[in-house]
């Protein structure tokens, strides 16, 4: 009698914690469906503004989603000059490197 109860009653749990667990949907932060045009637009709004950390949180995702291209040249010295105001001058630093070695012969780099 008893198997009987917990072999009825295994499947009803073992079905409502796999649907427990898909329930929810994950809401998509607007950082991640943004185009690349309006990242860009509102980090540099962001860095214009003062607010160096959204700057650089919106800056950073359109390095990450769009590597290639002239935003992604903007948007890296954008980010390395938001990790400057914020302080973070490792990151400012590594990520000044890593626009020259992508760009070596961008107009904005001077090795004098």
């Amino acid at each position: 009698m008893r198997f009987r109860i917990v072999a009825l009653l295994l499947p009803l749990l073992f079905a409502s914690v796999f649907l427990a667990g898909c329930g929810g949907k994950k809401r998509l932060d607007a950082v991640e469906v943004l185009p690349v045009e309006e990242l860009y637009a509102e980090g540099k709004r962001s860095l214009d503004n003062g607010n160096t950390d959204r700057a650089s949180r919106y800056l950073q995702r359109l390095v990450a989603r769009f590597p290639y291209g002239e935003y992604s040249e903007l948007a890296q010295l954008d980010l390395a000059y938001a990790q400057y105001r914020e302080r973070k001058y490792e990151e400012a630093y590594s990520s000044v490197n890593r626009f020259i070695k992508l760009y070596p012969a961008h107009r904005n780099i001077d090795y004098a």
